[in-house]
């Protein structure tokens, strides 16, 4: 990396524009002034001591502060160090003058330095005082280290009363390799007492061996500081004896870690240090400090990790040789070293059962036979087992004896353990004789305890020798107790049955690198897992014996319970199946996935396939859970099994299957099928992911009422791992199943939703399949494009659910979607459309088809959603489509809407006869679909492909809504008197067409009619050929239509609503404004003149709606934008008919204030004010008012509409037309007619009221 430039990093100090750059230039100079080659330039280029206080006197606070901890920083380093203290201490001198131009309290701060400054500055600050922050105290120590050394080392270990700690000194020897060679030295050579500091060890000397060891330094300079260490421990024992976990777990250990790991030139060295060690433990001043106990010895030897069974027994050889108190060779095997064995330090002490376990199994026979010849009383060692374990070497010696272990078990473990064992079988007759006085003396014992006793002893014993055979004949004969609740509490405990030897010996397998392995054979593998599988079933057996008794407690059969689970997983580790393999190997197979396939997994999975069975049998329940689960099921041994082949895992899956639907029944395995799924998306996620597909279409196509777990079996990240024919012959298979399936539902009455009887009809195929298979077809990439067209038209042919229709609908259009989606494609989709949704859209009820003799059996119900409908219409929207698709599927969408309106027509009909109602001669009723509002949505999303016989059939329905015929009221009403019919679906559906009065008919089209009206005209080219399709003219027909059937019902607020909606969208963009004034302005224009005509004509209503208030609906505001301005013309435009209006007031007889303040409220009421500067003036222009001296009453409105419009206008932008308002305003206020003249002043006052007027000068022009 290259060094920083003396002068940049000056310039940068310097410089006072950036903060960050600076903060950034402290540190390299704080780094810099470190190293030899960039000391003197950088302190030279910053002007010295004299050039850095200066620039900490410009420095900020936070920069002051970084630079000092910088700078003290630089106290431990090695180059020039004399120059740079000496440069230092003129630095902290300068700061510290009272002359110093900074006079802010820094000092503080300013102390940081002090450490990097020469010996006489620092001890010149302590003589004054000064109290050293943590920092500084380790910045001292670091660069004046030979002060603090010699201080240390001259008051280490001096005897005073005062009790010391090394801690507080820590940052002066800690990485000091030489000083803690001194206080080695130094503490070895003294003679006399010396105080031992209490964290001698802890903080100073295995700190430092460790440190050695981690950093792997030479192996001469980790054996000397060991060397020191266990010298001092020997020349103070007493103060290393307070101290035992120094011995124990740190200094010891240590040493044994080195004796282990040592070559052969070391061995003996670091053997003698651990020697030393071992003598010197356990250490004290008083006599029960001296004694060790046999578990101590045993927790030596047990510390150490990653140690071999025979370097354990050579330690704890060593250890029981050396610790004070035993001199023990547990080796000696003449009657002097037999009966030294008894000789034990602390009396009554027993030996831990867990020492004969940690030591190597051969040493470990050895040393208890000589114990036992020691104590012919088998009394010498205590029942304990592994920590966090159970064992059978927990078992007591005798029913009144607690204190000392079973030895005949302890010792039949290590004689099945040991190679002695293994060749001579004769100690497996004296097992077996042993048992069987056991057996005897548990039934001939009188005391319950006591017949427990011996009965858990003799199957425990069963289990220590390691005789499967024998242990199912005493699992069997322990059944002779089964009323017996003591006793059952007892053989039945968590002590029998969860210990690691019953566990390991039911896995059936032998324990990795024992002698058992070497002459175990696939053949006695799999008797030996023939037998134990038949002990878990007879276990289990005598649970479900035992539930009918009167003293049943499920807590006490817990651990035969998890028993099964507990074999699983021993069976399942990854050393046991190691060792199968490698006893395979031995044997010869080559094959040893088939091996362990047939003589371990599946004979597990159908032990606990059986165990299931019982447990769940009608006279066991009480023996699951709260859940009403067994503890492990048949599935846990496929979702445990590593390192299967693909092959293998669709084997067991399929073979696991078939059994549990033979053993379990159908229920089991639908309450399975989470782990079942579990199980094939393993095979699925394989190598080989096609080997699932048969389990997934069996799993589908017969999983019942498990259609919640499909998704997870059939979704895009299976189908995409599938090879491209696999992919494809599934999905063929998987529809042609489907199609089937709902083929046969078809066939079936249809049962309503929400039908109390749909229970007891159980679906053929779920729904939720069928819109899964569409839903993962939809724009998939694993299939090609008519392919899925043809799975999908093939599903689609028999699907009659509303849902899947939808769903496979909406897939076979994201087929079209695709930009290189070929015609012919298109084509057969759109036919397929044609073909099977257009008829169900058609129908009366597109959740359900209904047959003729269903419309011959009675009224039928009318379907309320038309969803198919709709998403017909919304592609006639897709911008992804073509204009030949979007035209293709409106002819589609008007097909649908003509079919529905005959097959309403027909129900229309029935529905009168069946109710005994009649029309009027010569009244028919118009023509609708079953939902009109799917007809109002064609004239609203649709209306270029819409036709006029549509168009026609919506006017018709809006007309007879707005003024129905006789009969038809007639009929309205009795429905509306008919509880039943009014409540039920077909008075509704006669309602939902017949019942839209006033406003409501507006919904059939009325409010889209005028809406279509006001769009641009490129919107209103029909796609239809010419004279088919809707036009403006029709659409305005209309329009009219309803506003005169409105004004014949004298139905004023109606007209005026209408009038109101055909301006409603004007201002939505400049064509839409266009639209408006060359559609619905005359449109407008035709109502008033309908109105005048009715009001002019005989026989007039009495009420009619205000054609002046509609002529201000259709004044012709110009549109304006921030991108579109309004045109000179428009404005004008808007100005004259603005003033005809208001001629029209003026010329008024009748009363004018409401209609002028209507008119006010319309023209200020508008969405933007730019224009209204424009309007005052050429409004006032028009005129000139104030020139008249006999004003009319037009001209003072015009006069009084132009001082609103001031007082609301934006300030305009253009100089002259503010120059123009000035001049208007001149002349108003001095017009001639003092009236008018008031009325000027008036408003002149309001705009200096508003005083943001500054476009006109006001107080100039006075």
């Amino acid at each position: 990396m290259k060094r920083p430039n003396a002068a940049d990093v000056a310039a940068d100090l310097r410089q006072t524009e950036h903060a960050g750059t600076r903060t950034a230039a402290i540190a390299t100079l704080g780094k810099a002034l470190r190293r030899a080659d960039s000391f003197l330039p950088l302190w030279t280029a910053v002007g010295g001591a004299d050039g850095l206080a200066a620039l900490m006197a410009e420095f900020s606070v936070k920069d002051v502060q970084v630079l000092c901890r910088w700078l003290g920083r630089t106290a431990s380093a090695e180059n020039f160090r004399a120059e740079r203290r000496a440069g230092m201490g003129q630095l902290v001198r300068l700061l510290y003058d009272e002359a110093n131009e900074d006079k802010r309290p820094l000092r503080v701060y300013y102390q940081d330095l002090i450490p990097a400054c020469e010996l006489e500055l620092v001890e010149e600050w302590e003589a004054e005082g000064a109290e050293w922050t943590s920092f500084q105290e380790k910045a001292l120590s670091r660069g004046h280290r030979e002060r603090y050394e010699e201080n240390f080392l001259a008051r280490v270990f001096e005897v005073d009363e005062e009790k010391r700690a090394l801690s507080a000194d820590r940052t002066v020897f800690k990485g000091n390799m030489k000083l803690h060679e001194q206080v080695f030295e130094k503490i070895i050579s003294r003679e006399g007492e010396a105080q031992i500091p209490s964290d001698f060890y802890g903080e100073f000397a295995m700190p430092l061996l460790r440190r050695l060891a981690k950093k792997r330094s030479h192996l001469a300079t980790r054996d000397k500081f060991l060397d020191y260490v266990v010298s001092v421990a020997r020349k103070y024992p007493d103060e290393l004896g307070r101290r035992p976990n120094v011995v124990e777990s740190s200094l010891l250990q240590y040493a044994i870690r080195e004796w282990k790991t040592a070559k052969e030139e070391r061995k003996e060295v670091m053997k003698a240090h651990v020697v030393h060690l071992l003598e010197l433990y356990p250490a004290g001043k008083k006599a029960w400090e001296k004694q060790a106990t046999l578990g101590t010895v045993q927790h030596i030897v047990n510390a150490p990790n990653r140690m071999t069974p025979e370097a354990r027994f050579e330690l704890l050889r060593l250890a029981l040789r050396h610790v004070h108190g035993y001199g023990i060779d547990i080796e000696d095997d003449s009657d002097s070293g037999i009966a030294r064995l008894r000789n034990l330090p602390v009396e009554g002490d027993l030996w831990p059962v867990r020492a004969f376990h940690s030591i190597d199994v051969e040493n470990a026979r050895a040393l208890f036979e000589r114990l036992a010849k020691a104590y012919p009383g088998g009394d010498f060692f205590a029942s304990g087992a592994y920590r966090g374990e159970t064992s059978v070497c927990k078992q007591r010696r005798g029913p009144e004896n607690d204190r000392c272990g079973d030895v005949e078990i302890v010792r039949s473990l290590l004689n099945r353990k040991s190679k002695a064992g293994a060749q001579d079988t004769t100690w497996l007759d004296r097992v077996r004789r042993i048992v069987e006085d056991r057996k005897k003396a548990a039934m001939q014992s009188r005391e319950p305890i006591h017949r427990a006793f011996w009965a858990k002893s003799a199957m425990n014993l069963c289990v220590a020798a390691g005789d499967l055979e024998m242990l199912a004949d005493t699992v069997l004969w322990a059944r002779r107790f089964n009323k017996d609740s003591l006793t059952v509490y007892h053989l039945y405990s968590f002590d029998v049955w969860e210990t690691v030897e019953v566990v390991a010996l039911l896995g059936g397998i032998p324990e990795k690198d024992t002698p058992a392995v070497e002459k175990a054979t696939l053949a006695s593998i799999k008797k030996d897992v023939d037998i134990a599988n038949r002990i878990l079933v007879d276990l289990t057996q005598t649970a479900t014996m035992v539930v009918q008794e009167p003293g049943f407690d499920r807590s006490r059969w817990l651990s035969v319970l998890r028993l099964p689970k507990a074999v699983a997983d021993y069976r399942l580790h990854k050393d046991n199946v190691e060792s199968f393999e490698n006893i395979a190997k031995a044997g010869g197979s080559e094959d040893h996935a088939r091996e362990i396939t047939d003589i371990l997994w599946k004979p597990t999975m159908n032990v606990l396939l059986e165990v299931e069975a019982l447990l769940y049998s009608t006279t066991s329940t009480a023996l699951l859970d709260s859940s009403k689960s067994v503890e492990v099921q048949a599935v846990y041994i496929l979702n445990g099994i590593r390192d299967a082949t693909p092959a293998i895992l669709a084997e067991l899956a399929k073979w696991l299957m078939d059994n549990m639907r033979e053993r379990l029944g159908a229920k089991r395995l639908n309450a399975q099928m989470g782990n079942i799924v579990t199980i094939v998306l393993r095979v699925a996620t394989s190598d080989q992911p096609a080997l699932a597909c048969p389990f997934i279409r069996n799993l589908i196509m017969d999983g019942g009422e498990n259609s919640s777990w499909h998704r997870q079996l059939i979704n895009v990240t299976f189908l995409r791992s599938l090879p491209a024919k696999a992919a494809k012959e599934f999905l063929f298979t998987m529809a042609n199943a489907m199609r089937d399936k709902m083929r046969e539902q078809n066939a079936r009455p249809f049962v309503k939703e929400g039908d109390k009887t749909q229970a007891q009809h159980k679906p053929a195929i779920k729904v939720t399949t069928i819109k899964m298979m569409a839903q993962v077809l939809n724009n998939n990439r694993f299939i090609d494009a008519v392919s899925s067209c043809d799975i999908l038209t093939s599903l689609l042919s028999e699907a009659r659910h509303i849902d899947a229709r939808i769903t496979i609908v909406n897939s076979l259009i994201s087929t079209m979607e695709v930009p290189s989606c070929p015609p012919e494609l298109r084509r057969r989709v759109l036919d397929a459309l044609e073909k099977y949704i257009v008829p169900a859209a058609a129908q009366l009820s597109e959740r359900r088809p209904y047959s003729e003799e269903e419309w011959a059996a009675g009224l039928l119900e009318a379907g309320e959603e038309t969803p198919l409908m709709e998403i017909l219409l919304g592609q006639t929207k897709n911008s992804k489509l073509s204009d030949e698709d979007r035209s293709r599927i409106a002819g589609l969408v008007v097909a649908a809407l003509e079919g529905s309106a005959a097959t309403n027509a027909r129900w229309m009909e029935l529905f009168l006869t069946k109710n005994g109602f009649s029309l009027d001669d010569g009244e028919t009723l118009p023509r609708c679909p079953v939902n009109p509002k799917a007809l109002s949505s064609m004239f609203r999303d649709c209306t270029l492909y819409m036709p006029v016989s549509l168009l026609t059939m919506l006017r018709e329905m809006a007309m007879v809504n707005i003024d129905p015929s006789p009969g038809i009221t007639r009929v309205t009403e009795a429905v509306k008197k008919d509880r039943d019919l009014l409540n039920g679906n077909a008075g509704k559906h006669w309602l939902k067409h017949f019942n839209n009065p006033g406003f409501h008919a507006s919904s059939l089209g009325l409010d889209i009619a005028a809406a279509v009206l006001q769009r641009p005209a490129v919107w209103m080219k029909s796609k239809l050929e010419s004279g088919k399709g809707v036009d403006v003219k029709a659409v305005q027909d209309f329009v009219l239509a309803a506003a005169n059937k409105f004004l014949q019902k004298e139905r004023v607020e109606l007209v005026d609503s209408l009038a109101q909606r055909l301006c409603s969208e004007m201002m939505s963009s400049p064509q839409h404004w266009e639209s408006w004034r060359d559609n619905c302005v005359p449109v407008v224009n035709d109502i008033i003149a309908s109105i005048n005509g009715i009001r002019l004509g005989p026989g007039r209503a009495p009420a009619l709606p205000s054609t002046f208030r509609l002529k201000v609906e259709i004044l012709p505001l110009p549109f304006s934008s921030t991108r579109h301005a309004a045109t000179f013309d428009d404005s004008v435009a808007y100005v004259i008919a603005l003033s005809d209006l208001m001629e029209e007031l003026g010329n008024r007889r009748g009363p004018y204030h409401e209609d002028f303040a209507h008119l006010k409220s319309a023209v200020l009421g508008t969405r933007t004010k730019t224009g209204f500067a424009l309007f005052a003036v050429e409004l006032g222009r028009m005129h000139a008012a104030w020139a008249s001296w006999e004003p009319v009453l037009a001209e003072y409105l015009r006069m009084e509409v132009v001082g609103e419009l001031l007082l609301a206008a934006e300030d305009p932008k253009d100089e002259g037309l503010a120059g123009d308002v000035l001049e208007m305003m001149g002349d108003w206020t001095g017009a001639n007619e003092d009236e008018m003249r008031a009325l000027g002043v008036v408003y002149e006052g309001k705009l200096k009221a508003l005083g943001k007027k500054g476009w006109i000068a006001w107080d100039e022009q006075k």
